[in-house]
């Protein structure tokens, strides 16, 4: 039952519960909320914060941006056009061994760090190519290392894993992770994809450098001249 403060005298419980209920009344209607009225201010509230996240995270976001742009860098451009892939080619280089042509292809997966996704490329006499994807360079893994394991075998190797490469059918096998010892293969060294004493990116043959070779147990980005 419903009370009526407008009719006191009328209400059966009394004049004083009467002026009770009618103050409650009141002081309900003054503090209702009108459900419509308190979405629209969620909203508001909802976008004004993400305004003025954006307003604090601008400065530090330029400060970064702005130096790579003038340097020729536009990450924003390039997860744009490329986001997961296929990534733009960065490089390609490749050496001649017994007939066959190999070839490491990077692609730069990064829009500004030295992070590449790796292929090896075979190139057989008999016209087939095999592609085979390699470990991925998140850095510091440019050098790549020839030596013979066996006729019409041979071991591929970088700091972080050995393969080894049919010249024959260019099939590749993925060697047994390693965390010791090293990659020296003494006269067996045929060359490897690497920096040359100048600094020039190329396949280096042993004809003009030693093996520079890759230590295992400290996953070093350098290598060391063979002893």
């Amino acid at each position: 039952m419903r009370y009526n403060a407008r009719h006191c005298a009328r209400a059966s419980i009394g004049a004083e519960a009467c002026v009770l209920y009618a103050a409650t009344e009141a002081a309900a209607a003054r503090y209702s909320v009108n459900p419509v009225g308190s979405a629209a201010r969620c909203t508001a509230m909802k976008y004004l914060k993400l305004v003025l996240v954006a307003l604090l995270a601008a400065p530090p976001t330029l400060a970064l941006y702005v130096p790579l742009w003038l340097f020729g860098i536009n990450p924003l451009l390039f997860e744009v056009m490329y986001g997961r892939g296929p990534y733009p080619v960065a490089d390609y280089r490749e050496a001649e061994i017994d007939g066959v042509t190999i070839g490491l292809e990077r692609r730069q997966s990064h829009s500004f760090l030295a992070e590449y996704e790796r292929r090896l490329l075979v190139a057989l006499p008999g016209g087939e190519s095999v592609a085979h994807d390699l470990f991925k360079d998140t850095g510091g893994t440019n050098r790549l290392n020839f030596c013979r394991e066996r006729d019409g075998v041979i071991r591929v190797s970088d700091r972080f894993q050995n393969y080894l490469l049919s010249l024959e059918t260019g099939d590749l096998l993925r060697l047994p992770y390693r965390d010791s010892g090293d990659d020296a293969c003494g006269s067996a060294y045929i060359g490897a994809i690497g920096e040359d004493a100048s600094g020039r990116y190329r396949f280096v043959p042993v004809s003009e450098q030693m093996q520079c070779v890759i230590s295992y147990a400290r996953r070093s980005s350098r290598c060391r001249p063979a002893a």
